[in-house]
């Protein structure tokens, strides 16, 4: 394998475990991150029509989905453990990131050019999802009791998260007491097979702690949502690609507002989550420039190889 290749491949994998961990932090849309990484399009195609589309993208989705599955189980304990060490540092790490890839979501759009309609289509999506965030973020807050309805309603959530792009799933659960049940869920499955992995507990044990029904449920409104909603949003993004990139950009910059933090507890306070916004910045947009500009070189060195033969 080239050696570009492999860097091609350890990037996504990146890009994926970002969007996976995106999905459970609170605030963050893994939509959103498909989306500035570039990988939102390819990976609609593939949801809406799995058969047809699998063998164009798989490629790109292999490391992708890996590092989805990383990011979203393996590392969701480590998630919660930042978020409830410092849950103003971990939000202003994901700010910086999805700031690091505006520049790239804007040149998608920009290819489809600024005119008038697609213009009123971002100025609409900013100010419908700002009002719904700040509705949710000033709401009242609702506790219901999990149970294996709401695990699958949270499925549907996560699911609606990854196809519509600036869709924080974790802030609405958060607000119907169901975030911190289901990351309970999650990095029960995570220690569990860990945990039988390393010999520390028995086969049969680490299936019964799962909470089967809870995690079947869950699946089954996740895999549901996505084949009721992944065909037309993928209709709509191919008819109407100038349209809804400019929709989508809207709804990622007004998903940045309500996250910024209002208060600081002290000066260096403040400066660790600069350095946080900072850092996801550098780290997304170095990652999303090195990923371009490999591809770039895969493509010409193919297109080289064609004109040889």
């Amino acid at each position: 394998m080239k050696k570009s290749n492999v860097l091609i491949f350890f990037i996504r994998l990146l890009q994926g475990t970002l969007i996976g961990v995106g999905a459970v932090l609170p605030g963050i849309s893994g939509g959103v991150l498909a989306t500035v990484f570039g990988i939102y399009e390819p990976l609609m195609e593939i949801l809406a029509h799995p058969l047809k589309n699998l063998k164009k993208h798989i490629s790109l989705i292999i490391p992708v989905f890996i590092g989805i599955a990383v990011g979203f189980v393996g590392l969701a304990k480590l998630v919660k453990t930042l978020y409830n060490y410092n849950e103003k540092l971990a939000i202003c790490i994901f700010i910086g990131l999805i700031i690091g890839t505006l520049p790239a979501l804007w040149g998608k759009a920009s290819v489809y050019g600024h005119g008038g309609p697609p213009l009123m289509c971002l100025a609409a999506a900013f100010a419908v999802t700002l009002t719904l965030l700040f509705l949710l973020k000033f709401g009242t807050n609702l506790n219901l009791e999990p149970n294996i309805f709401w695990f699958c309603v949270c499925g549907v959530l996560l699911a609606l998260g990854m196809i519509v792009p600036g869709l924080t799933a974790p802030s609405i659960m958060i607000f119907l007491g169901l975030y911190e049940p289901l990351l309970g869920l999650i990095t029960g499955v995570a220690e569990n097979i860990i945990g039988f992995v390393g010999g520390e507990i028995s086969f049969s044990y680490a299936i019964h702690s799962m909470r089967l029904t809870e995690c079947v449920m869950f699946a089954l409104g996740f895999l549901g949502a996505i084949a009721l909603v992944a065909k037309p949003v993928n209709i709509l993004l191919k008819r109407f690609p100038g349209h809804m990139y400019h929709i989508i950009f809207g709804i990622v910059v007004a998903t940045l507002i309500p996250l910024i933090p209002s208060n600081f507890a002290s000066t260096v306070d403040a400066v660790v989550c600069l350095a946080g916004v900072i850092g996801g910045f550098l780290f997304a947009f170095f990652l999303d420039f090195a990923s371009r500009k490999l591809i770039e070189k895969q493509n010409s060195e193919n297109n080289t190889e064609e004109t040889v033969l």
